[in-house]
């Protein structure tokens, strides 16, 4: 069985070979052919005098913060439950 393809782009002629190319084995990559892509490289950044001083202000802020929060969840365990006050049974004679 033959089939024709018309009018491919080049885009599309690749992606034609890489499913019905029939040369090649089958199933998982190549050798030495790695199917993950590598992250791309970034730059170190280096932060500035200001930039290191708002981001200790930030990292104080939320420690406090975090802590209060804390320190208010213990402080509503530890505090006694109220409850209603027990009705007196009455007696029927």
């Amino acid at each position: 069985m033959s089939v024709i393809r018309v009018g491919s782009t080049s885009t599309y002629a690749d992606g034609w070979e890489q499913i019905f190319g029939g040369g090649g084995r089958r199933g998982g990559a190549g050798p030495g052919k790695s199917t993950t892509r590598k992250p791309a490289a970034t730059p170190a950044r280096t932060k500035s005098a200001a930039g290191k001083k708002t981001a200790a202000k930030a990292a104080a802020k939320k420690a406090a913060k975090k802590a209060a929060k804390k320190a208010a969840k213990t402080a509503a365990r530890a505090a006694p439950k109220k409850t209603a006050p027990k009705k007196a049974k009455s007696r029927s004679r």
